[in-house]
């Protein structure tokens, strides 16, 4: 037995067995056996290479490859009828069309398969591979193949290679489960300036925290290498800002949010269904993510909606499911970091991780606390939370330590050690909520109006309908409602 070969006397033990497409079209040969056929599964080696791969193909048109490499020291054997434990090797899923499906059917029954010997004529050949394919029918189960199964010149050799060759000449099709499909596919036109997107790809958020990132270039690398498939994102935006919290008649929870930037770009909405964590609504600036008006990316290429795959991480306000409400603001002081034994967290990330992971302000301040905070810049931010509860609190970092401010309103400067409010926003706020027991979505967004300041967005979230209202650039006659169910 020539040294290369892996092993002759197995039987491949993948035994699903699934609905059957249609093999009407398979042709009418009328000299061979025809058999229902349910899973076709090929083994082999990768030759000179040490690796080894199993892929099984089933008859809804689902395929599965199992690849193993290095295979020598990895304990398994795929020619024993081993699948491997997903932990143990690198697995593909995909789907071919039912014209592949009919394909591999035909290649099978007219090639008659069933007809093969266990163990092929061995054959002088230099490629060293080992190959078997096993069938699996209404009535059983056969397996054929041997050391360079296939590169004979006999005729059974020449039955199998053409098997081999419909199992290999298959096409994937795209699904409506591809997440990235179908989060790209989702982007529409709200309104001249305005976007919305679902997002349905990993965020990565257990990913990104181990990672460490500290600075804003490590992010968009981050982002760039993990999220976007290396189209690279833009720069941080400056902004001014303002937010509060409110009742409305009926008991819902309102959060209000001015976003004050002056440079003419997009805007998105983004909603976000993560599978580890819980759905969020909120609000991008498009040039962070450098695509659309003013950026590098053209939003209606269809190549560069990869970016949108970064959006969840680069909301400046938004809610989550559970209630739970942040906003980002900047402000004008230097950030101070106490370098500690604790994980790193950059600030401007802060707002993902929360509504991925918290439903209460508790456990956005506990969470938080477990992190050597860093600004994106060298200046400092702050952040308003707020919950279906009624609690509201502005988190600022004053000289390296976490500090928590009870408080329902909040702009770019900070409030402690004794608060300062030089442009009088936060005072007309507090003055407008203390004049009115409760406030309606529509009250709710004069307040914004009537502080607002170059605003790129105004934005009123309701905690309870898990909605936002939005007014984009200072037009307070146009409201866009969305839902984030």
């Amino acid at each position: 037995m020539n040294p290369g070969r892996l092993g002759k006397k197995c039987a491949l033990c993948v035994s699903m067995v699934l609905l059957a497409f249609s093999v009407s079209g398979c042709g009418e040969p009328s000299d061979h056996d025809i058999y229902d056929i349910e899973q076709v599964s090929l083994v082999f080696n990768y030759g000179d290479q040490d690796g080894a791969e199993l892929d099984v193909f089933n008859s809804d048109g689902t395929v599965k490859k199992y690849i193993v490499q290095p295979y020598s020291d990895s304990g398994i054997d795929l020619f024993e009828g081993g699948i491997p434990a997903e932990d143990q090797c690198d697995t593909e899923e995909y789907t071919i069309s039912a014209d592949d499906w009919n394909n591999i059917v035909n290649a099978v029954n007219e090639n008659s398969f069933m007809k093969l010997p266990e163990e092929l004529p061995e054959v002088e050949a230099t490629d060293g591979s080992t190959r078997y394919i096993e069938v699996i029918t209404s009535d059983g189960t056969h397996r054929s193949g041997g050391y360079c199964a296939g590169n004979g010149s006999g005729k059974e050799h020449q039955r199998f290679s053409e098997i081999v060759k419909a199992l290999k000449n298959v096409t994937p099709v795209e699904t409506a489960d591809d997440p990235e499909k179908r989060t790209a596919e989702s982007l529409s036109k709200l309104s001249e300036g305005i976007y919305l997107a679902d997002c349905y790809t990993d965020h990565k958020v257990n990913e990104y925290l181990a990672a460490n990132i500290r600075d804003v270039d490590s992010f968009d690398m981050w982002m760039t290498q993990n999220l976007t498939h290396g189209v690279p994102t833009g720069e941080v935006p400056d902004t001014g800002c303002a937010s509060f919290s409110v009742t409305d008649p009926s008991g819902d929870h309102l959060f209000g949010r001015n976003y004050d930037m002056p440079v003419d770009a997009d805007s998105m909405i983004i909603r976000c269904y993560p599978g580890d964590g819980y759905a969020s609504i909120g609000i991008v600036d498009m040039m962070h993510i450098n695509l659309g008006k003013g950026c590098d990316h053209d939003i209606d290429d269809e190549g560069s909606r990869s970016l949108l795959f970064a959006a969840p991480w680069c909301i400046s306000d938004g809610i989550n499911e559970k209630g739970l409400g942040v906003s980002l603001l900047e402000l004008q002081n230097e950030h101070v970091v106490n370098d500690t034994s604790k994980p790193d967290l950059l600030l401007y990330s802060a707002a993902r991780v929360i509504l991925d992971k918290c439903a209460s302000v508790d456990e956005a301040v506990a969470l938080l606390d477990r992190y050597d905070v860093y600004s994106p810049r060298s200046n400092s931010y702050h952040l308003f939370i707020t919950d279906k509860s009624g609690e509201s609190v502005i988190l600022e970092w004053i000289d390296g330590e976490l500090c928590v401010v009870k408080g329902n309103a909040v702009t770019n400067f900070l409030l402690l050690p004794e608060g300062s409010d030089p442009d009088q926003r936060r005072t007309k706020i507090e003055r407008s909520l203390d004049s009115a027991d409760s406030m309606t979505s529509e009250e709710a967004m004069a307040v914004l109006e009537l502080v607002n300041r170059q605003t790129r967005w105004s934005a009123v979230y309701n905690l309870e309908k898990f909605s936002v209202d939005v007014c984009l650039n200072a037009d307070y006659s146009n409201t866009i409602n969305c839902s984030g169910e």
